[in-house]
């Protein structure tokens, strides 16, 4: 069977991957994964994604790109729930006095993070004398999953990065910046480990100001 899975994103396609990993080791077999929609459309996007993804993860060469005509979609709900396989790149045995973060969903602007709301977190962690490591805006995934990897932790929101960071095992803070828990926690990020948090004041107060 070939597969196709919905979404472009980079949450979307990183848990496509995941979740084809997980179908190779539970059959034994590769799994064929097309970077065609049904109907034949073809989605760069994707596709060039898939391409930077598949290198970084354990299992990745258990998966076959193909252009081939697929005979399955996989939906969101499907591919999230697989587990995260880890990346190659792990955290550094002794890492800095730095934060990752990502305020802003790339493909899904609703996930974007209020302005002040993003600055109270920024400045709460300059006046804890944190390196702040900006995660997206330069360079390829690998040299940001690099970057990551000497960071004592992740902050944000539910973006692409913040999937990279559970595979990674950089501990996840999230804001859940108007997504219902539920959406969240039993939908996107099924049996992953991170914490949540209602707001950025919330972040600030129960994690931040404990530093």
């Amino acid at each position: 069977m070939i597969y196709t899975c919905a979404g472009y994103g980079l949450g979307d396609c990183w848990a496509g991957i995941m979740w084809s990993i997980d179908l190779a080791l539970r059959t034994s077999m590769p799994t064929s994964l097309s970077v065609l929609r049904m109907g034949g459309k073809h989605c760069g996007a994707s596709e060039r994604k898939y391409e930077e993804i598949i290198p970084l993860v354990k299992g990745g060469n258990l998966v076959r790109l193909t252009h081939e005509e697929p005979g399955a979609e996989k939906n969101w709900r499907d591919v999230y729930q697989a587990p995260y396989q880890p990346t190659f790149i792990r955290p550094a045995e002794k890492r800095d006095r730095a934060v990752a973060y990502q305020f802003d969903g790339k493909s899904h602007k609703e996930k974007l993070c209020p302005n002040d709301e993003a600055m109270l977190i920024l400045r709460t962690l300059e006046e804890k004398g944190y390196e702040l490591v900006r995660l997206g805006d330069q360079g390829d995934l690998k040299e940001n999953l690099e970057r990551a990897s000497r960071c004592e932790f992740f902050v944000g929101v539910d973006s692409g990065f913040a999937h990279l960071m559970l595979s990674l095992g950089v501990d996840v803070h999230m804001i859940r910046n108007g997504r219902t828990v539920a959406n969240i926690r039993e939908e996107t990020y099924p049996d992953k480990e991170f914490a949540l948090y209602e707001n950025a004041e919330t972040l600030v107060k129960e994690k931040l100001c404990e530093l």
